[in-house]
């Protein structure tokens, strides 16, 4: 079971380099209630996040491409709606 922090006269809680382990000066964190729980996960550095958005925009273009291939031509997106609404 991990440590037991405490709230200040403000309602804040401090959390200790040791708490922290091995992270460097200025890394952050996202914090996320999740019901009782008060999760704090490491943010991803910028560089991750662009390769994570790199390959997001790269797999939504492939599949953009495959259905492309095989989408009948002069059909838009609204009507193909609306027939399969009738």
């Amino acid at each position: 079971m991990g440590q037991v922090i405490e709230t200040d006269e403000q309602g804040q809680l401090v959390i200790t380099a040791e708490m922290l382990g091995s992270a460097p000066p200025h890394s952050r964190y996202r914090v996320e209630t999740l019901g009782t729980k008060l999760v704090v996960e490491p943010e991803p550095a910028a560089e991750q996040r662009r390769q994570a958005y790199g390959e997001w925009e790269k797999q939504w273009r492939e599949l953009s491409e495959e259905i492309g291939k095989v989408w009948p031509a002069g059909l838009s997106a609204v009507d193909a709606i609306s027939e399969q609404r009738r």
